[in-house]
């Protein structure tokens, strides 16, 4: 993908057009959390439009760092996910299952580019990262959702095997 956008090789450089253009992938992007909690229909206070936000900041942040060499976009994302994994404990909600899985995903992808590059990033940090994705996301997923239809079951999995990849855990990548 790097080399295809730096040769502007259609498909794939209109792709990253794309992707430069979402104000989610600015290096300039306003974190919106974090918070110790958030759901999805947990009330008034269920924060997950800023969740959904940031995880999509960091993830997209992440690539443009991985793309461009910009370690401006590397900040960004490290700045993203120091913070939400030195205060989010746990996801919640109704569909808790479904938030997790979602958002979850793209703070582990972006983890997983920023640890095996030239980030910038602490491995201490990286490492309290395993922990954090251990403790506040793999709970609520850790069952999947066999009392849902659809994605829920889907998004869980997403992210319960992206957790694994980077944590380097075969056997939960294998449940």
């Amino acid at each position: 993908m790097k080399g295809a956008v730096a040769e502007k090789v259609t498909p794939i450089y209109d792709g990253f057009q794309v992707l430069a253009e979402s104000p989610h992938a600015s290096a300039d992007y306003k974190r919106r959390g974090p918070f110790p909690q958030w759901g999805r229909a947990t009330g008034a206070a269920d924060h997950s439009g800023e969740a959904q936000s940031d995880a999509k900041a960091a993830y997209q942040n992440a690539l443009m760092w991985a793309i461009t060499g910009d370690r401006a976009h590397a900040k960004k994302s490290i700045e993203i996910i120091n913070a939400w994994m030195g205060t989010l404990t746990r996801v919640t909600g109704i569909d808790g299952v479904l938030a997790s899985g979602l958002q979850g995903f793209k703070f582990a992808n972006a983890a997983e580019i920023l640890r095996y590059t030239d980030s910038g990033w602490a491995e201490d940090e990286a490492k309290r990262c395993e922990k954090w994705f251990m403790e506040a996301w793999h709970p609520t997923i850790k069952h999947y959702a066999y009392f849902a239809n659809g994605n829920w079951e889907t998004a869980a999995l997403q992210t319960k095997m992206a957790i694994a990849v980077y944590c380097n855990d075969r056997r939960l990548f294998e449940e």
